[in-house]
């Protein structure tokens, strides 16, 4: 777990030092993910539960699917948006993932990665927020929907959401690392997680005080500081898991 605040603390240190480039690159990822950062934020607006106290149980149920409706509606537009927002944090992963190697951190590598990771990265981008969208629905409809015994069925999706969290670290690096398929990706992303399971728990605790400053702070640290920072550590938590598996002489791929 020490390690993923040591992650943290090399990829603050990064940006406390190299302000200007590590903004341009965080502004560069932002400005083709804002649509899709918008249309998410409708996703995940406060909603207000169908009261049960003077309802029946139908109409309960009535109220919570009517208040997914406008998630149903965005849901594709969402997934349209990936097209653009998936190169651009591929992209932004490549140009990170290539300083903690050893490079220098180039913004002006940016273009470049953003086509070499196009459809890869847009086809990750993708089935990453179709599966954390439908889980979310799912846990918040069940939790909502006002029938005894079915509830319950919102502990299992909520489960499922923690460890599709816990592999958001994973993901991105392991695609700039490796250029796989996407199911591969998930794979591997899925035995790092079990297999490193301190390690996780870390980059769980650290993700979410960053995404709580960032949703806080959200004019300043999104558009200047969020994705970048995410990548360093992301991607020095990868690389030095990879290279300790190839240390070992074990064979990752």
């Amino acid at each position: 777990m020490g390690l993923a605040f040591r992650y943290f603390r090399s990829a603050v240190a990064e940006v406390y030092y190299d302000p200007f480039r590590t903004i341009l690159i965080n502004v560069r990822w932002f400005v083709p993910t804002l649509p899709a950062l918008l249309i998410l934020l409708i996703l995940l607006s406060p909603v207000q539960t169908a009261s049960t106290t003077e309802a029946t149980l139908l109409e309960a149920s009535e109220d919570a699917a009517a208040l997914l409706t406008p998630a149903v509606l965005a849901f594709p537009i969402l997934l349209a948006l990936m097209i653009l927002a998936g190169p651009a944090t591929a992209a932004l992963y490549s140009v990170t993932h290539e300083f903690v190697r050893g490079e220098l951190l180039e913004p002006t590598r940016f273009r470049a990665a953003f086509r070499r990771y196009f459809w890869s990265g847009a086809r990750l981008a993708a089935t990453n927020v179709a599966a954390g969208t439908l889980l979310l629905l799912n846990a918040w409809f069940y939790l909502t929907i006002g029938i005894p015994g079915v509830g319950l069925l919102s502990i299992v999706f909520f489960y499922l959401l923690v460890v599709w969290f816990a592999l958001q670290p994973y993901l991105f690096p392991l695609l700039v690392e490796f250029d796989q398929p996407v199911r591969r990706i998930w794979r591997n992303a899925f035995f790092l997680v079990m297999d490193n399971l301190g390690l996780t728990l870390g980059l769980l605790i650290v993700r979410g005080i960053v995404l709580l400053v960032a949703g806080v702070l959200f004019i300043i640290v999104v558009p200047l500081f969020l994705a970048v920072l995410l990548a360093y550590i992301d991607n020095r938590a990868v690389t030095e898991a990879i290279d300790r598996y190839r240390e070992a002489g074990r064979v990752f791929s």
